[in-house]
């Protein structure tokens, strides 16, 4: 489903196993996302998702999701879901300055969803972590819990995403 996430080299069946459980999980996340975004009325969404028009690319990546904000349609957001192992890979930094530098450039915004924990850690914390890093900022970092409801009516404060 997601070629550019795994390398899969051989009849390496753990690593195998690995990339559906993370597709799982991404695929989950993606639902409860998108519920989420259909729920709080944005427009003009798309997503990398079922029968869903999709986003455009950006670079060589495609976001998850992009749509614009219902109560500011001139912002345009790109939304990127990430798991626990893909916001720590190697791809993510290409792939979320690429994003962040277009919502930049068109005055729009990033937002990342991510794992409400991480081996114990707060999802947040890492991906603000990470982000801190690659210099670089996500305008809102959405934490999906264990029953993958994602929570965006707790979203931290500017400062407090950093």
């Amino acid at each position: 489903m997601y070629p550019d996430r795994y390398e899969v080299k051989g009849d390496d069946t753990s690593l195998t196993a690995h990339a559906s459980a993370e597709d799982e999980v991404h695929s989950e996340m993606m639902k409860t996302c998108l519920n989420e975004l259909k729920k709080r009325g944005f427009i003009n969404l798309r997503a990398v998702f079922e029968n869903m028009t999709r986003p455009e690319q950006i670079n060589e990546y495609i976001p998850d999701f992009t749509f614009k904000k219902n109560d500011k349609p001139s912002i345009f957001v790109i939304f990127e879901v990430e798991t626990c192992s893909s916001m720590m890979g190697k791809d993510a930094d290409k792939k979320w300055k690429a994003f962040y530098e277009r919502a930049k450039a068109s005055g729009g915004e990033f937002h990342l969803a991510v794992p409400k924990f991480c081996n114990g850690d707060s999802g947040r914390a890492l991906a603000n972590r990470r982000l801190q890093e690659l210099s670089i900022e996500a305008d809102l970092v959405w934490a999906v819990n264990g029953s993958l409801r994602c929570k965006g009516t707790n979203v931290p404060t500017h400062n407090e995403r950093r």
